[in-house]
């Protein structure tokens, strides 16, 4: 801006930069469209400026094409960048639930393997599924059941700490990585879980969850086999009467958490 004043002010050769400024400060603000007004706003100061000081303007029309440059380039950045940031959303986050998706699950695991080769502490995995999910689509419509996804994937959001990663692995699945914990651990998290979602009723509908905890540790161990001994915990405790949670260890049967 200093060097278009002091080049002629609203005749220089570089007024039609104007818009590169433009851009760049809508990519720092992307989420504000008043950022979009900021570079028109400088091309009608320094025009008023010039008028103010008595210099004359050679050529108006530089004024006219240097205000919609100010003003296109920004507008197309902002759809551009939104465009941008979606997309990259969409490639990680559930849409629906807010929770991470398949893909940020895998990108998850393997962070989480590399952890654990170095530290040789145990990672928690809890999978849960919502109880009858097929029947509340069917006697209430789809849009009752994106509720319930909706509510409980709010409440596992809202009772686990930031490093503990919840992610929906699709349908009325979700999966909990719990970075250090016990099996025990892990299905205590779970039990907690599993009775703050007992006491939701969404649009009517009492929610309940079955859940499976597991857990290993060591640099030889791979997420997915905890991911395997949790889907069984899981089934054992649907097979048990759902709305339960179950614990499972590679040497021995899967078993409700003690004292429970």
């Amino acid at each position: 801006v200093v060097d278009i004043a002091l080049m002629g002010g609203v005749d220089s050769p570089l007024l039609q930069m104007i818009g590169v400024l433009g851009v760049t400060i809508v990519f720092y603000f992307p989420d504000h469209w008043q950022s979009v007004a900021v570079t028109p706003l400088v091309v009608a100061g320094l025009t008023a400026l010039q008028i103010a000081v008595g210099t004359p303007i050679e050529d108006p029309l530089n004024v006219i094409v240097a205000l919609l440059v100010a003003l296109i380039l920004p507008v197309s950045s902002v759809a551009m960048v939104s465009i941008e940031i979606n997309n990259r959303l969409r490639s990680v986050i559930d849409p629906l639930t807010g929770c991470l998706n398949r893909n940020a699950f895998r990108d998850r695991i393997e962070v989480l393997e590399a952890q654990m080769a170095v530290t040789g502490e145990p990672i928690g995995v809890v999978i849960l599924d919502i109880d009858h999910f097929k029947r509340v689509n069917d006697q209430h419509g789809h849009a009752a059941g994106d509720a319930v996804l909706t509510e409980v994937a709010y409440q596992l959001r809202k009772a686990l700490r930031s490093y503990e990663t919840v992610c929906r692995l699709g349908g009325e699945e979700f999966v909990i990585l719990l970075p250090g914990a016990s099996a025990a651990v892990a299905a205590e998290i779970a039990e907690q879980v599993r009775l703050i979602i007992e006491g939701t009723v969404v649009e009517g509908i009492k929610v309940t969850i079955s859940c499976g905890a597991a857990s290993a540790g060591g640099d030889d161990v791979s997420i997915r086999s905890v991911l395997a001994d949790a889907d069984l915990a899981l089934y054992e405790a649907k097979a048990g009467g759902r709305n339960q949670t179950r614990i499972h260890t590679p040497d021995t049967e899967s078993r409700s958490p003690s004292g429970r």
